[in-house]
This record gives C-alpha cells, sequence and structure tokens, in this order.
C-alpha cells in the first residue's frame, strides 16, 4: 500500500514526484493537506523489521508514524504514535486522534496538549479550546484536555453498542 505524489504546476507540468512505500508490512494510510502552512501530513504503519522507520527500529509498540513534508515534499518533520490514527483535523492548530489518545500539536509537530482515554474510543472529536467527547462502544465521555480529566459521563440509551459515529452536515450520528 504505496502512494505517490505528484507536485504540478498551475500548466499542469510536473515540478516533482515522490513515491512513499516500504517493505514487508509497512503501509501509507492517509495523506492531508495543511492549506495554512502549505505543508502534507502523510501517516502511516512501519513494520517494525522493514527498517527506514527513523530510528524507531525493533519496537513493535510504537510503529504509527505520521511525517509533515513541506511544499518541495521534503520531510521536514515526524511523530511516532503508539496506536493508529484514526482522524486528523487540521486548523490553526493539529488534532489528531487515535482510539487511547486525543493529540492537540502545533503545525510542526509539536505538542501542546495530549489527553489518555480511560477506555477505547470508537470516535472522538474536538469540541471547544479544552474539550473533546470520546465515544466508545458504550458510554460517551467528555474530557478536559488541559487537565486530562474525564469531566462527564453517560450510557447511551437505547442502544446496546455503538460501532461507528459519523458526522452527516451538522449532526452526529451514532451507528450501532
Amino acid at each position: 500500500e504505496n502512494a505517490i505524489i505528484i507536485q504540478l504546476n498551475e500548466n499542469f507540468k510536473i515540478i516533482s514526484c515522490k513515491l512513499y512505500g516500504g517493505m514487508l508490512n509497512d503501509r501509507f494510510e492517509k495523506i492531508c493537506y495543511d492549506y495554512n502552512n502549505d505543508q502534507f501530513f502523510i501517516m502511516g504503519k512501519k513494520d517494525q523489521l522493514s527498517g527506514y522507520d527513523f530510528g524507531n527500529g525493533g519496537n513493535g509498540v510504537t510503529g504509527y508514524i505520521l511525517c509533515v513534508l513541506n511544499e518541495s515534499l521534503k520531510l521536514k518533520n515526524y511523530k511516532i504514535f503508539t496506536y493508529q490514527i484514526k482522524r486528523i483535523e487540521i486548523s490553526e492548530n493539529i488534532k489528531i486522534y487515535t482510539i487511547y489518545d486525543y493529540f492537540v500539536l502545533t503545525p510542526d509537530l509539536s505538542v501542546i496538549s495530549s489527553l489518555v482515554f480511560d477506555s477505547e474510543s470508537v470516535f472522538a472529536m474536538y469540541m471547544d479550546k479544552w474539550w473533546v467527547a470520546s465515544f466508545s462502544r458504550r458510554e460517551l465521555k467528555i474530557y478536559d484536555i488541559n487537565k486530562n480529566i474525564c469531566v462527564y459521563s453517560c450510557f447511551y440509551e437505547g442502544m446496546n453498542e455503538v460501532e461507528s459515529v459519523r458526522i452527516i452536515g451538522d449532526e452526529l450520528v451514532l451507528i450501532g
């Protein structure tokens, strides 16, 4: 599962071309463009035996990588995550959630704040400056990311288990 990024000029002529991929079970998973900072985010999984993983080789529990590339497709920075990145939101800051973590990062991947969920999350979303909602299979929890604590919790009524959460228009839809 590789990716190719081709950069074109206004006349659709190729300026540069980069191939991202790897060996064994390495895989490319997501790409996002940050229009505010003219940079790309590439997310993927590194197999611990494939090498070329920024000195992270051999550490099987931290194999998810987020890379920042500049407008010339050169590596600017990277960050290693324990769990797969489920969602990335790009605004003034970068917001990332995995099934057990939520991070607010600067565009160069410095950590502004982070939160560890106390149960596996099916979906998480940033609500406002310091509030994060985490939807697990059986309950909703609201966290204060600044204090790293759960401030509200409730079980879903009428649903045994949530499998996924979707944003449809202005509504949040729980699917169970």
